[in-house]
């Protein structure tokens, strides 16, 4: 079972503008987070790496673009339930 969330935001020219690790009980089956990350305009088109690992082994890693402006502020956290 996975154990902890890396993720890694970068802007185009691998500028690093996040990067942070989250632990969450083994047993979760959904986890939310909300990540604060300073833009330079809005909206600005950004790259998120995720990788899930289980005991300090990456089981799982994919990447996408999200284009993320001032409208798409987090206005509530969801806990991690499991």
């Amino acid at each position: 079972m996975a154990d902890s969330v890396h993720i890694q935001i970068t802007r185009p020219v691998a500028q690093l503008v996040l990067d942070t690790t989250v632990c969450f009980p083994a047993d979760s089956t959904i986890l939310h987070l909300a990540l604060p990350v300073v833009l330079e305009q809005s909206p600005e088109t950004l790259l998120a790496v995720i990788e899930i690992s289980a005991g300090g082994v990456v089981i799982f890693r994919d990447s996408m673009q999200a284009k993320v402006g001032a409208e798409h502020l987090c206005r509530a956290v969801t806990p991690v339930t499991g």
